[in-house]
């Protein structure tokens, strides 16, 4: 199907209330300990061919479809921390068919040891690839997240942490995640994992990175970057 125009539009959508304190450093609400946020992302299509009337995107006007909805809440008191998020993506046609789908995207309660050193407990993502980074610069992602090795979500336990110029990442998880709402049964999730009768068990992963600073005297920042020197990810 050839298209002449594609243009998706992300959209960060805010619940204003004056019960509610707004907080332009998460760019999210405050309600207590707890932030609150989400967005809504839609696509805007154009089909130029004319060869299939029934289809609405069909002529010169296009249409607009909503793509993803998601909630996020973060927790944050002291040394605890929490991150929850959850899904929903219309498809095109009802639940049964197995297009509408939702799920749990991250799920972690956490503890900050000191300024450096983090646990997280629960789904949270896997040290391995290029984790979000990579699937970020393009709408399809890339071919590294559909084989499973890049933004992967599990459910394990995670430990980060820095010591002079490196930094760690130690995870353990006994499965992958749970399964969503949707026809799609095992498949029905964010990440692309090993469904049916094979499944995702007591994996081990690390990371071991090398940490440096660059100063940008005209910007007067200072960017962090990485350089990978080991990652494994290996089933027990």
């Amino acid at each position: 199907m050839k298209y002449s125009n594609f243009l998706r539009l992300s959209t960060i959508f805010l619940i204003t209330s004056s019960l509610l304190e707004a907080s332009s450093a998460y760019e999210s609400i405050k309600i207590g300990d707890f932030s609150l946020g989400g967005a809504l992302r839609a696509n805007y299509v154009q089909d130029s061919s004319k060869t299939d009337t029934a289809n609405a995107s069909k002529g010169s006007q296009g249409v607009f479809d909503l793509d993803m909805a998601r909630i996020n809440v973060d927790y944050k008191k002291d040394n605890i921390l929490g991150k929850f998020e959850y899904r929903w993506y219309p498809g095109f046609g009802n639940t049964q068919n197995g297009t509408n789908y939702s799920f749990i995207h991250t799920l972690w309660v956490g503890y900050d040891f000191d300024s450096t050193t983090q646990i997280q407990v629960g789904i949270n993502r896997v040290p391995f690839g290029a984790t979000a980074y990579a699937t970020s610069n393009s709408w399809f992602f890339d071919q590294h997240h559909y084989v499973g090795l890049s933004d992967d979500m599990d459910l394990g336990i995670k430990l980060t942490g820095e010591f002079n110029n490196f930094k760690y990442v130690l995870a353990y998880y006994p499965k992958s995640e749970p399964d969503g709402i949707g026809a799609g049964g095992e498949s029905t999730r964010y990440a692309y994992d090993v469904v049916d009768d094979f499944h995702e068990k007591d994996q081990l992963s690390a990371r071991l990175m090398y940490v440096s600073e660059m100063w940008v005297k005209n910007k007067n920042t200072v960017y962090r970057y990485f350089i990978q020197i080991l990652k494994l990810r290996m089933s027990v």
